[in-house]
């Protein structure tokens, strides 16, 4: 009899513990939750370019990313996806995958994706619903090791032909985005404060090279009369929370285009690895800390249940 009762209280324990955790959208702008979901697609398909940011291993931000891919293709505007995970540098292979020359298989092999973005199988999903759209598919990053080498010695210590690399016009006088940077790698244990001002030039390094290239890919203003092509990107979430770093690095180049921020809750779902469990320093950042940027992270966030299993952590 108590083992049918421990079994019992087992099973109804493992149940608890799968229970469907509920996901809605919020808009951040009207601070509520979105009851018509139609209405969020009717907003991000009247933009010019929808910023998506992400959690990278997360898989719940990869399949969000292909319903906005999927709803904003359906306008049959031009279409551009435009990836950080991708350098700008291997944009004669994208494009060969685009137009059905080479599979996932070969695009990630001639780039050697594997290399450069450990868990770019993520991104397979996202891409192949891109070309199936007829949809074009652009690298945005620089070089990861010029900006790497940006972190070390800044970007007037660059080579000329490293500098030569990234974006012509680099924003470095941004003061609320590098007190945020700062913020932010205050969790890092292994971070010193000397190199603050390189790592901030690096980032913006990466922000002015995506905003470029992805400028670059739109094209110039349509004339009247010519459809506006509609862009969506995928990044980092700290890439473009807060309408900092690339969102404001494509305004300064083109202020007619129109855009929306779109992000995702964690959620309690990271599970960091040994190595980054390592490096993290017990630093908490709060709502106080952050009230200094005076805009709101972005238009609308994607929201799941939390995790319980964080929770108890």
């Amino acid at each position: 009899m108590v083992h049918i009762l421990f079994l019992i209280l087992a099973l109804a324990a493992a149940t608890a513990e799968e229970k469907p955790r509920a996901e809605f959208w919020l808009d951040l702008h009207m601070a509520e939750p979105i009851e018509d979901e139609a209405d969020l697609w009717e907003d991000l398909t009247s933009v010019d370019v929808v910023f998506v940011g992400e959690t990278h291993r997360l898989a719940r931000h990869h399949r969000i990313q292909v319903i906005v891919a999927e709803k904003l293709l359906a306008t049959k505007r031009p279409f551009v996806l435009g990836l950080e995970q991708i350098e700008a540098r291997h944009q004669p292979v994208l494009d060969r995958y685009a137009n059905g020359e080479i599979d996932f298989e070969g695009l990630a092999k001639e780039i050697d994706w594997k290399s450069e973005w450990d868990n770019y199988e993520d991104y397979r999903a996202l891409l192949e619903t891109v070309r199936e759209g007829k949809g074009r598919i652009v690298g945005l990053n620089a070089p990861r090791e010029v900006i790497r080498e940006t972190g070390k010695v800044g970007i007037d210590g660059l080579k000329p032909e490293q500098r030569a690399l990234l974006s012509e016009k680099i924003h470095t006088d941004d003061p609320v985005y590098e007190r945020l940077l700062n913020l932010l790698l205050s969790v890092h244990s292994t971070f010193d404060p000397k190199f603050l001002k390189n790592v901030f030039e690096a980032q913006v390094a990466r922000d002015d090279s995506m905003a470029s290239a992805l400028v670059a890919a739109l094209g110039p203003v349509p004339v009247e009369g010519q459809p506006r092509p509609i862009a969506m990107t995928v990044t980092g979430s700290g890439h473009i929370q807060f309408g900092l770093g690339t969102p404001d690095r494509v305004k300064w180049r083109r202020p007619d285009l129109q855009e929306r921020i779109v992000l995702c809750s964690e959620s309690g779902d990271l599970v960091l690895s040994p190595m980054e469990e390592a490096m993290r320093r017990a630093v908490q950042i709060r709502h106080r800390d952050i009230r200094f940027i005076q805009r709101p992270v972005g238009d609308y966030l994607s929201v799941k249940e939390q995790n319980p299993k964080a929770a108890k952590q």
